[in-house]
């Protein structure tokens, strides 16, 4: 699981779907599959993050960029687009696109009762830190 430093929340795909296009949301910290991530290694010190709930790979809904939403696609093993940069400091990650320019973090933007997860510019700040912890 992701939680979120500053909410509490964890990363999940919304609703717990499977379809491709699924964005990542902040919900309540359950632990259901759909909050169980795993980080294959994707070569340089990089990541893919892929979904247990649907085997599916995060990536963003097109340039990194602030405000750019995440979603779930088909993994594709060389996309760069599906690698993530991974930074710990404390006990704490970040997570971040492969430049390290922008960081997954809770934004302001409700969705159907969750917040929407997005990139913003790295610099720290509470809603960009996350914990990764085993499922209870």
């Amino acid at each position: 699981m992701l939680g979120n430093g500053s909410s509490g929340m964890a990363a999940e795909l919304w609703g717990g779907r499977t379809a491709d296009g699924t964005v990542l949301v902040a919900g309540r910290s359950n632990g259901y599959a759909q909050q169980q991530w795993y980080f294959d290694d994707a070569g340089n010190g990089l990541v893919r993050i892929r979904s247990a709930v649907s085997g599916k790979c995060l990536q963003p809904g097109g340039a990194p960029a602030a405000g750019m939403w995440i979603a779930q696609q088909p993994c594709a093993g060389g996309s760069a687009a599906q690698q993530w940069k991974i930074s710990s400091r404390d006990g704490a990650v970040t997570v971040s696109d492969p430049s390290g320019g922008f960081a997954l973090a809770v934004s302001n933007r409700p969705y159907y009762g969750d917040w929407l997860l997005e990139l913003q510019r790295a610099d720290g700040r509470p809603a960009q830190v996350w914990t990764a912890r085993k499922a209870a």
